[in-house]
Parts: structure tokens; C-alpha cells; sequence
């Protein structure tokens, strides 16, 4: 008998099967294993990696999946699927959906993919995930809905709210630290002691990581904690530096910042770039978020008893989810709103974490943190300022029988090739960001019927691969150049249009450095 996980995807025909699938569900399964594809463009999703981090070391494609207790329903789905239902009739599809994932966190409820996206690239990723501010709130109004019972009934009025919402959310590694300094904060409160935050997140990370090692690796886990441990240590100096504003005004602005500063390292490494508006639309869009947040959760609760009077409820939050998702909508259409700035190496994000803590630890040194950070920031500047210029690179991405080429020539960058709306998503956008690309100065249609080769192998598949006589072969390209379908991306909103053009890249007989000569309408 073998234990363990396993990622698993069902035919198309069968999600309405899927959809009756809860938690505590036996289903028996046919098909066939794989192992996971790593990704074989730079920057692209590696799903090998993505599944190592859950736990699971292959993928299962089934061919027909049946229910075992088809009748059997978990309390935290009955719970979970009630208060979607709830958040639905009173907000439709949509805005249910977003109240229902602000409330419990998107990977407990089907949210749109767009909707999704849309936050991520807006910097409000954080408002679909349940975390510390979700604990504080229910916690609050937990504590306010028992103020009149003795600290024992509190405390375990409190704890089994926790219990309850941390099931509901799934077991994520963000509300499980929220939950753990939530618990703590609540004995303490309820005990009238003193409780050490740090100490407590601390604690709260060694748990966390003996319950699941692999959390360590885990994007969310690190945003959690940087997003804290930087709360912890910024906010009071952030306030006491505001505090000629009124105090509601002065924390909105410095939560953000103090949570900003000490995630970005984190987001420069594993997403590449920023939302240059992040910290401005988090400091506009707080009260909303606040507001959205109580108001989603008095109506969940008030829905579990009493579902029309929860939708009811749920209906008052409309021009509040609107204001939302149009201030996010608003944030994505300004120029440079996702901005590409290259992978950052491991080492740079560790230096930059160190002299942070260094900074915290050893207050004599505060002096000297601002010259710390300028030097490594120039020196990171020049490198990439200097490999621009001197750059020209030829990177051919895999994309089946239609290979899209990237041609970055200094401060240049040529597309050849036309993605559709999977690969641009997944192989080409990755990629860019990858690399820090944020402007694509022209594009051309390859025609289909070209017969090509690089380096020896062959990117036609009726054209078998040719001997390379130098490892820097020519490569000769005809196409037409041409604005490409996706103009709403802001990478592609100035490609050419119209003109044949001719792209050449070789190696010169006297040099070992290749040159680039483009033919390219303007």
C-alpha cells in the first residue's frame, strides 16, 4: 500500500462529478501517472517545483472518477459552501465570489481567474488571502459579541471561532501563523498578561514548519512572515514620524509602507517585478477593504444561521465591492502598473534582508544603513546598466510547432513570432518579466512555410536539424511585422505595424562578439 499526495485532473465532461467532491470525499480513480513537466523557458512555471512544495512527486490524469459516499458532506464544506451561497444571492456570481475570498482567502473559493489576476497585478494579492488582519477582526468581534462572560468562556468561544475559520480557510501557511499569534494573543489577553509579538511569531514559525518542513519554500509562508516581522519593527518609528497626521490617516499610510518594505526583496526574487501603485492604492483602499472585510463576515455569520437575512445583509456591501474592483481596475490601466525588474539573485535578497535585521539589532548602525543599501543598489544598478549595454541575446522559447524568439539587442527587444492567449500567458509573459522587459520595441509575424534552423536544430519539424559548421550560426528570418492581438498587455502597446522586415543575426569574421543588424519599420 502506498500513502501520499498526488495532483489529479479529470476530464472536462466530468466537473459536474467534481463539483460534489468534499473534504472527507472517497473517490476511486483510473488513468495514468506522469511526472511533473519543469519548465523549459526561463522564468515559465515550474510545475515539478510548484507540486514538491505541496508534497506531491507526480501527477495522476484520470480517465473516469466515481464517487464512493457520494451523500457524505463535510462540516467545513457545509459551512464553507453555505456562506458562498449566502455571498452569492445577495451580490451575484461575481461579487459573491470576491466577498467569499476576501472573507476565507481565494483558495477556498472558485474566484475568476481575472478577478484574480487583477489583484495580484494591483499589489492587493493580500486582500484574497485569509491572514492576520482576517484573526484580528473575527477575534474583535468575537470578543466584543462576549464581553459580558468571564475570560475562561472567552477564551474558548475564541478558540473555537479559530478552529473553526482556520478549517474553513484551508490549511494555509499564512493562517496558521495568524491563527497560532491569534491564540496567543488571545490567552494573553484574556489571562491580563503581557505577551513578547516576537517571540510569539517566532514560535509560530518553529510550529508551523515541524507540522509541514516544505512550508519553508512556500511563497506565502515568507510574504507572511517578512509582512509581519517588518510591522513588528518599522510601524512604531513610521507612526511616531506621522504623528502630526490624525491617527486613523497615519496608520492607513503606514501599514502598507511597513509591510511593503520588507516584503520587496521577496516579490523583486520570486515575481520579478512590483505594482508601482501598490502602496498608494492600499493606503486609498483600506477603509473599503476594512469596511468589506467586517461587513463580509457579520453577514457570514448571520448567513449560517439565517441565510436570507445573511444575503440581505451581503446586499449592503455592493457599492463598497464596486468602489473595489473599480479602484483595482483604475490601478491596472496606468502606465507601468506591473513593472518588470528581472529576477533578483538569491544572494542580493539575503544581503538586503541582513542589513535590515543588522539595522533592527545594532541601533549604531543606523547611520550607515542608507549608505549600505545606496552602495549595493549601485552596484546592482551598474551590472545591470552594463550587461544592457553590451548585450545581445537570442532566446528561443518552446511553444510546440510555433517557436516564439526574443531578440534583446542593448536596450532593444524584438519579438519574432505570434503567441496566442495560452502561451503568451504562460511561456512569453514569464518570461519577459523574467528578464526585466517591460517594452516591446517590435514584433514580427513569422511566415509558416519558412524553412530556418539555429544552432544546428532544426524549428521547422518538416525540416530535419543541419550540422552547425560554427557554433553561432546564421540565422535569416522574412516576416511580416504586425501589431499583435494582445495591445491591452502595456508590453505591446507600441509594435510596429504593416512592413515587411528583415531580421539577420550573425557572428563577425573578426570578433568573438555576434552583431545584430534589424530592418524594422518605425
Amino acid at each position: 500500500m502506498v500513502a501520499g499526495k498526488i495532483y489529479v485532473t479529470v476530464p472536462s465532461d466530468r466537473a459536474g462529478t467534481t463539483s460534489k467532491i468534499n473534504l472527507g470525499s472517497e473517490v476511486e480513480i483510473m488513468g495514468r501517472l506522469y511526472p511533473p513537466f519543469k519548465s523549459n523557458s526561463p522564468g515559465g512555471f515550474n510545475f515539478e517545483k510548484y507540486l514538491h512544495k505541496q508534497g506531491a512527486f507526480a501527477g495522476f490524469k484520470a480517465t473516469t472518477l466515481t464517487i464512493l459516499n457520494p451523500n457524505y458532506v463535510s462540516p467545513f464544506s457545509w459551512l464553507r459552501d453555505r456562506i458562498v451561497t449566502v455571498h452569492k444571492t445577495g451580490l451575484g456570481q461575481e461579487g459573491g465570489a470576491l466577498l467569499s475570498s476576501i472573507v476565507l482567502g481565494r483558495r477556498a473559493v472558485d474566484l475568476p481567474g481575472p478577478i484574480q489576476d487583477g489583484f495580484i497585478q494591483a499589489g492587493l494579492a493580500h486582500v484574497l488571502a485569509a491572514s492576520g488582519f482576517h484573526v484580528g477582526l473575527l477575534l474583535g468581534v468575537i470578543l466584543f459579541l462576549t464581553q459580558n462572560l468571564s475570560p475562561r468562556s472567552q477564551l474558548i468561544i475564541g478558540a473555537i471561532a479559530l478552529t473553526i475559520y482556520i478549517g474553513l480557510t484551508g490549511l494555509q501557511a499564512s493562517i496558521l501563523r495568524a491563527g497560532l499569534m491569534g491564540l496567543g494573543g488571545l490567552v494573553a489577553l484574556t489571562q491580563e498578561r503581557k505577551v513578547d509579538p516576537l517571540r510569539g511569531l517566532l514560535l509560530a514559525a518553529v510550529i508551523i514548519l515541524i507540522y509541514n518542513p516544505n512550508f519553508l519554500g512556500d511563497i506565502g509562508f515568507q510574504l507572511s512572515f517578512a509582512a509581519t516581522l517588518g510591522l513588528m519593527i518599522t510601524l512604531p518609528s513610521l507612526q511616531q514620524r506621522l504623528d502630526w497626521l490624525p491617527t486613523p490617516i497615519s496608520t492607513s499610510i503606514a501599514i502598507p509602507i511597513a509591510a511593503s518594505l520588507w516584503t520587496m526583496p521577496l516579490l523583486f526574487h520570486h515575481f520579478s517585478g512590483f505594482s508601482l501603485y501598490s502602496i498608494p492604492l492600499n493606503v486609498v483602499a483600506g477603509p473599503l477593504i476594512l469596511i468589506i472585510s467586517l461587513g463580509g463576515m457579520i453577514s457570514a455569520l448571520v448567513g449560517v444561521v439565517y441565510p436570507p437575512l445573511g444575503s440581505l445583509m451581503a446586499t449592503v456591501l455592493t457599492w463598497p465591492i464596486n468602489g473595489l474592483m473599480g479602484a483595482v481596475t483604475f490601478s491596472n490601466n496606468l502606465p507601468l502598473s506591473d513593472f518588470a525588474t528581472g529576477k533578483s539573485p538569491l544572494w542580493l535578497t539575503l544581503v538586503i534582508y541582513a542589513a535590515m535585521v543588522a539595522w533592527w539589532l545594532w541601533p549604531n548602525l543606523k547611520p550607515y544603513l542608507p549608505l549600505i543599501l545606496v552602495t549595493l543598489g549601485s552596484i546592482f544598478l551598474m551590472a545591470m546598466v552594463t550587461d544592457k549595454l553590451t548585450l545581445l541575446q537570442v532566446t528561443i522559447l518552446p511553444n510546440g510547432n510555433n517557436p516564439l524568439i526574443v531578440v534583446e539587442q542593448q536596450i532593444n527587444t524584438i519579438l519574432l513570432g505570434s503567441p496566442d492567449k495560452e502561451s503568451d500567458r504562460y511561456i512569453l509573459q514569464p518570461f519577459l518579466r523574467y528578464r526585466g522587459i517591460n517594452h516591446i520595441d517590435c514584433q514580427v509575424k513569422l511566415n509558416p512555410d519558412l524553412r530556418y534552423n539555429c544552432l544546428g536544430h532544426s524549428l521547422n519539424p518538416d525540416q530535419p536539424p543541419t550540422p552547425a559548421s560554427n557554433p553561432l550560426v546564421t540565422i535569416f528570418i522574412l516576416g511580416q511585422s504586425f501589431s499583435p492581438k494582445f495591445r491591452s498587455h502595456p508590453r505591446f502597446n507600441s509594435a510596429t505595424n504593416g512592413e515587411t522586415s528583415m531580421v539577420i543575426v550573425y557572428q563577425t569574421p573578426h570578433g568573438s562578439i555576434p552583431t545584430l543588424c534589424i530592418q524594422c519599420p518605425t
